[in-house]
């Protein structure tokens, strides 16, 4: 579940969002070890996940030291957003 919460924070995504990515992402589901998209958590699992590790300042500490971690590796993350794939065609 911290890969959800990894890749969520990453691209900066909602709970909705998340559970939609994993679904329509290959590459997502294969970062997470997830063959099928009805083995997808739903938005409401991961958001009672991370209330759950928030409450006592749990998830903070883990993003802390995991990215103390890659740090530690030489491994820069910069948190981005997903962008709708759309083409706009401007007159």
């Amino acid at each position: 579940m911290f890969r959800v919460l990894f890749l969520q924070r990453l691209y900066g995504l909602s709970e909705a969002q998340i559970e939609y990515h994993v679904k329509d992402h290959t590459s997502f589901r294969d970062l997470l070890g997830i063959q099928s998209v009805d083995d997808v958590p739903d938005g409401k699992t991961v958001r009672k996940y991370k209330d759950t590790l928030a409450k006592n300042g749990t998830y903070d500490l883990l993003f802390k030291r995991f990215n103390e971690y890659l740090d530690s590796i030489g491994l820069i993350v910069n948190e981005g957003m997903i962008v709708d794939k759309s083409v706009y065609c401007i007159p």
